[in-house]
């Protein structure tokens, strides 16, 4: 009786540190998927921001050069007939489907 209390001790244990175990393991999973997604989501929304910054950035320079040569062509006397920016088709188009 005393030899089955024994291993049935020892059997629970056993259980019991592989439980502990299981648990650590599945703490750091969650942990390192959920850091994972943060960090994920933060990068993807900078890099969002920053291509919308320079985007407009962009837009605003080709806008003042625009307007800088219709300024010059009225300025000098001649017609001025390009098209504004807003109307050319973009650089890049988004490769969209």
């Amino acid at each position: 009786m005393v030899l089955f209390s024994g291993i049935m001790r020892r059997r629970a244990e056993r259980r019991a540190a592989e439980a502990e175990y299981q648990g650590r393991y599945q703490g750091f999973a969650e942990g390192f998927a959920l850091g994972f997604a943060e960090g994920f989501a933060l990068g993807f929304a900078e890099g969002f921001a920053l291509g919308k910054a320079q985007g407009k950035a962009q837009a605003r320079e080709q806008w003042h050069a625009w307007n800088q040569r219709r300024l010059e062509a009225k300025a000098e006397g001649r017609p001025f007939t390009e098209p504004p920016p807003s109307d050319l088709p973009p650089e890049n188009p988004p490769n969209r489907q």
